[in-house]
């Protein structure tokens, strides 16, 4: 007999992928307390009755086990409504329309609401999920369907609530009061991602990083021009960097970090090139910390062990090194061999020798090409390296490798 969830059960799982995927929220409406809950949550304005307690009583009171109602608001923000097991389940809220800054402008105008500026708007429009009307009915009747494989689709109900005049809505200080919230949330989280990478949490500082770009999407529909993208790449660069060095990263291995990046995000030709390049600079530093937090070594030499490990295919200098770090070259030299037991040169060689290894295990590149990719560029001086470390020749060690 297969095992069946419970619809509840099988509801939460399912709700969790969609968020996943589409950012949707579904939030259980089954107390007094969740209602109001979720309208200080999402509610914008008075104007928005769907919003508010009553409105939102008056809605689910429709909402059968047999219906889905779907409503908007005055400003055209979509939510759907279903029940499960006696429990009402919203969906939403969510928005169709892509706004631009004249849309906006010209809506609140037609409203009269002039303690509110376009960009306010906008920024609560762009918090909901971008999705259209039909793309939504699918996903409901598709988790409908997948809790419940035997029951017929249910009847999308149309549900309009009484509109509230906006002549009659007074203009306070308390009408933006959920527009704080919103700033509350985007500050949470900055401060969110800046913890994330100082603690080394690679998913989370990325899920954040997601979060921050969600929160500032209605710049990118007004109109986002590379240019303004590389000044965004910038600002997130400057407070990951920083974020990381509170967080005990090195200063010189934080702005190699950083110069990558700074490469990167130069030679984009697109705003996704921009957003791998955030995410991959994210990725080293969250690497760099956890690492930085887990060794043995000392900050001097964490920062030469990741200046070979990162740009051992290169010319190192230990004198540069040394200068950058602000020691004698021979004070590093001694520092890091007792702490790693071999001279920074030494570590270089054996480090460049084990990646050649790997490559000539993996790859079918020629002696010469694997010799220049470890930063090794005689084939001959190579060649005498690895036997002398291997004790055999690259081409003899590739042949022990062949299945």
């Amino acid at each position: 007999m297969d095992f069946v969830l419970p619809p509840l059960q099988h509801f939460f799982l399912l709700s969790s992928l969609l968020h996943e995927l589409y950012h949707l929220e579904f939030t259980v409406l089954q107390t007094e307390e969740d209602i109001s809950a979720f309208c200080s949550q999402h509610c914008f304005h008075p104007l928005q009755k769907e919003f508010t307690p009553a409105g939102l009583d008056e809605i689910i009171l429709q909402a059968a086990p047999d219906t889905i109602v779907h409503t908007i608001d005055y400003f055209r923000i979509h939510l759907m409504l279903f029940t499960l097991e006696q429990t009402c389940i919203a969906m939403g809220p969510f928005c169709p329309l892509l706004f631009s800054q004249k849309d906006a402008c010209t809506l609140l105008s037609d409203s009269r609401l002039h303690a509110i500026g376009t960009m306010e708007f906008l920024s609560y429009a762009s918090a909901c999920p971008f999705l259209s009307e039909k793309h939504a009915r699918n996903i409901v009747r598709s988790l409908l369907h997948c809790i419940y494989p035997y029951e017929d689709d249910r009847t999308i109900i149309d549900l309009t609530v009484n509109s509230i005049q906006p002549e009659k809505i007074e203009e306070s200080e308390s009408t933006r009061a959920n527009y704080a919230l919103l700033l509350e949330k985007r500050y949470s989280y900055e401060q969110n991602f800046r913890k994330n990478i100082m603690e080394g949490n690679q998913r989370a500082a990325l899920l954040n990083l997601a979060n921050m770009e969600q929160d500032v999407s209605y710049l990118k529909r007004i109109g986002s021009t590379l240019e303004n993208e590389k000044i965004g790449a910038a600002i997130s660069r400057t407070t990951a960097r920083l974020a990381a060095m509170d967080g005990g990263l090195p200063g010189i291995t934080a702005d190699q970090i950083s110069n990558q990046n700074t490469k990167d995000t130069l030679a984009a030709r697109t705003v996704d090139d921009i957003l791998r390049a955030k995410e991959k600079m994210i990725c080293s530093y969250c690497a760099a910390v956890r690492a930085t937090k887990e060794s043995q070594y000392s900050v001097l030499v964490q920062s030469v062990l990741y200046e070979i490990e990162h740009k051992f295919h290169q010319d190192i200098s230990l004198s540069d090194l040394a200068n950058e770090l602000a020691v004698s070259k021979n004070y590093l030299i001694k520092r890091f061999k007792t702490e790693v037991g071999m001279t920074p040169i030494q570590y270089l060689t054996d480090f460049r020798l084990k990646r050649a290894a790997m490559l000539l295990a993996e790859h079918t590149l020629s002696i010469q090409n694997i010799a220049n990719v470890v930063g090794i560029p005689d084939s001959n001086y190579f060649t005498k390296l690895f036997k002398k470390s291997f004790h055999m020749t690259p081409q003899q060690y590739r042949k022990t490798k062949i299945i």
